[in-house]
């Protein structure tokens, strides 16, 4: 079950309900997906394989762009993230969501 899902049985069960909104469903599924990656981790660290990502937790070409032009750029001017380690998280993120894209692109164009 997923975070918002068990957030929602939570709030039913005790008579409270949130209206909700395209940007919290947006960040519902990016803490989702960062749950789905933390998990993963924690299987690598431990000599494990990765559990394969869901249909549901996969990125789509708006969401990709949305983070290359938003959100990495955002981050990118504040605190430490413009050098050092941060830096190297943000590159790498934007890497592997430049190469999600071009696979998402060829898989539309073979289809």
């Amino acid at each position: 079950m997923a975070l918002g899902d068990r957030i929602r049985a939570l709030e039913a069960a005790h008579g409270a309900r949130r209206e909700g909104g395209e940007a919290d469903a947006r960040r519902d599924r990016t803490m989702d997906r960062m749950y789905h990656v933390l998990a993963n981790a924690r299987r690598e660290l431990s000599g494990r394989d990765p559990l394969p990502t869901p249909e549901e937790l996969r990125e789509t070409r708006e969401e990709i762009l949305d983070t290359l032009s938003r959100t990495i750029p955002f981050y990118r001017g504040r605190g430490s993230w413009g050098h050092g380690e941060g830096k190297q998280f943000l590159d790498r993120w934007e890497d592997d969501l430049l190469e999600k894209l071009n696979e998402l692109e060829r898989g539309e164009n073979d289809g």
